[in-house]
């Protein structure tokens, strides 16, 4: 298992009367609250620093190693960030409806106008989650196994399997195409309304052999499909087709 790591922000008035900020009580039943996500009965601080004009830094820890951060801003920005390690077979010390009365408690607290709960973030999972996209967002899948991963002279070539879409190539850590994508691949064939039968057909790429494995089905004459990594074509045919 991983590190799991949960983020909550929140929007306070920055004039109002539960600026914890100015509010020293209201402060430290913040702190009490954050301290709770890590250790039950609350954590005193470990470190505890006044930022000034720029607000407040706060750090909790607990004894199994769990720790969270407080950070107020002046401006009305609260986050609260928590992390801990869960060991193989291990249930978390920190769960999701422990975050989310959080969540709550500290809403009506500070009588928030806005605030939001993120999902866990695994990090340093035995199976990475996460594909980075090209515009710098990221998309979590449920992989649980490297099926396969090598470099080419070429790119990156990865294969994890996914309960949900079955073995799923990536390239350079972009996602190609799953087993599941079996609708588009026959798309781009013309699903059925093109008659390839006694045909040659040319291929340009398709290393991934989808293309290649239903042109197969509909009897074409001869078939030439030229790809540059063929290696890509040999792990393709053996772990998609």
């Amino acid at each position: 298992m991983p590190a799991l790591h949960t983020l909550l922000d929140f929007q306070f008035e920055p004039g109002g009367p539960k600026n914890p900020l100015s509010d020293q009580a209201v402060y430290r039943d913040l702190c009490t609250l954050v301290s709770g996500l890590v250790q039950s009965g609350g954590a005193a601080p470990l470190s505890s620093v006044s930022l000034g004009d720029s607000g407040s830094l706060d750090v909790f820890t607990a004894e199994n190693g769990s720790h969270a951060t407080l950070r107020v801003y002046p401006q009305g920005l609260l986050t609260v960030d928590a992390e801990m390690w869960v060991a193989e077979g291990e249930q978390p010390s920190i769960t999701a409806e422990h975050v989310a009365s959080t969540q709550q408690k500290i809403n009506e607290l500070l009588g928030c106008k806005k605030s939001k709960r993120f999902p866990f973030i695994k990090r340093g999972a035995r199976v990475d989650p996460y594909v980075p996209t090209a515009d710098n967002k990221l998309i979590e899948y449920d992989f649980d196994e490297v099926v396969y991963e090598a470099d080419s002279p070429y790119q990156n070539i990865k294969i994890m399997h996914s309960p949900q879409f079955g073995n799923m190539l990536l390239l350079d850590n972009d996602p190609n195409l799953a087993e599941s994508d079996i609708a588009y691949t026959r798309a781009i064939l013309g699903n059925g309304r093109e008659d390839f039968s006694g045909k040659t057909v040319l291929i340009l790429g398709g290393g991934d052999g989808g293309i290649l494995h239903e042109l197969r089905q509909v009897s074409p004459k001869w078939v030439t499909m030229l790809e540059i990594s063929f290696l890509l074509c040999s792990f393709s045919q053996f772990y998609l087709y």
